[in-house]
C-alpha cells in the first residue's frame, strides 16, 4: 500500500513501533499477529522484489528481509525514498511491506495513488468524512474504504480496475456476472422491420482508467492524433470514455497512442449502434 502523511516522522515512528513489536508465528495461534506468506516461493520472490528495490535507491526503515524461521516467513517492512523506476514503486508486493511517502498537499496525494498500473482497493484514513469522500472518489480503485482497511465480505462488491481485472465478484454484482441475460421485444404483426444501414454503421471503443480530471484532456488530445479518430464522437463519465467513430480501427493502435496519455486501456465495446 501507498501511504501519504503530512506529519510524517511521526507517524512513521508509531507505525514501526508497532510493526516491530508484532507477534510472527503460526497462523493457527490464538496470539499470532503475522504469520507466513502463502508458499516459499511467494517469500523468494517477495525477497528478491526487496532486494531489487533497495539496489535502486529504497530505503528500509524496518525489516527487510525473510525471517530467522523456518517457514515461508518475512520481517514486516517498511520502505521509503521510493521513485518511478524502482521495483517497488511499480510492482505488486504481497507480504508484510507498507511504503511510507510525503506529499506537499492532498493533491498530490491522490495523484500519487494512482500512479500505478494497478487499481483493486484502497484506504483514505481521515477524520473529515465529506473531505474523505471527496478524496475516495478521486481514487483510481475499484474499492475504496474510509478508516478501514481494504476489506472483502459476501455483500460488498469486490474487483479492480487497470491491470486489476474487470468486473465484479461477490454482492448482487458478482451474481449478474453468472447470469445470462434475454432480451424479447414485441412488435406489431404489421410494425416495418427497420433495416440496417451498413454504411452507417458505428464502431465503439471503450476507454478504462480515466477518473481524475486531468484525464480527460490528455485522452482526447492523444487519440485525436489518429486521422481516423479526427471526427469521432467522445462521451466522458466519470469512469472513462466513449469513442464513436464511422471506421474500425486496430484497438492496438488506439492503446500505442494512449500511452502517451497515461495509464489507460482500450477495448472495443460489445456492441456497435446504428442511426
Amino acid at each position: 500500500m501507498k501511504y501519504a502523511f503530512g506529519n510524517a516522522f511521526k507517524k512513521v515512528k508509531e507505525y514501526m513501533d508497532k510493526l516491530s513489536k508484532m507477534k510472527v508465528g503460526d497462523p493457527m495461534g490464538s496470539a499470532t499477529e503475522l504469520g507466513p506468506l502463502s508458499s516459499e516461493d511467494a517469500a523468494v520472490h517477495l525477497a528478491d522484489q526487496l532486494k531489487r528495490s533497495v539496489d535502486e535507491g529504497a530505503k528500509v526503515l524496518l525489516g527487510g528481509k525473510r525471517s530467522d524461521r523456518e517457514g515461508a516467513f518475512m520481517e514486516p517492512t517498511i520502505l521509503t525514498e521510493l521513485k518511478p523506476g524502482i521495483a517497488a514503486y511499480h510492482e505488486e508486493l504481497f507480504g508484510p511491506v507498507a511504503f511510507f511517502y510525503v506529499v506537499k498537499d492532498e493533491q498530490a496525494a491522490i495523484d500519487l495513488a494512482n500512479d500505478s498500473d494497478f487499481g483493486l482497493g484502497g484506504s483514505v484514513f481521515i477524520q473529515d468524512i465529506e473531505r474523505g469522500k471527496r478524496v475516495a472518489d478521486q481514487i483510481d480503485t475499484g474499492m475504496v474504504f474510509i478508516n478501514h482497511p481494504t476489506w472483502t465480505q459476501a455483500d460488498l462488491p469486490f474487483g479492480g480496475t487497470k491491470r486489476s481485472g474487470f468486473g465484479r465478484e461477490l454482492s448482487e454484482l458478482g451474481i449478474q456476472e453468472f447470469v445470462n441475460k434475454k432480451l424479447i421485444r414485441v412488435s406489431k404483426l404489421n410494425d416495418p422491420f427497420k433495416k440496417l444501414n451498413s454504411n452507417k454503421m458505428k464502431k465503439k471503443y471503450e476507454i478504462h482508467g480515466m477518473s481524475c480530471g486531468g484525464c480527460v484532456g490528455n485522452v482526447k488530445r492523444a487519440l485525436l492524433q489518429v486521422p481516423e479518430v479526427s471526427d469521432a464522437e467522445v462521451q466522458l463519465n466519470p469512469q472513462g470514455a466513449i469513442i464513436t467513430m464511422n471506421k474500425s480501427i486496430a484497438v492496438d493502435v488506439l492503446q500505442t497512442q494512449l500511452k502517451k496519455a497515461g495509464h489507460y486501456t482500450i477495448k472495443e465495446a460489445v456492441s456497435n449502434s446504428s442511426e
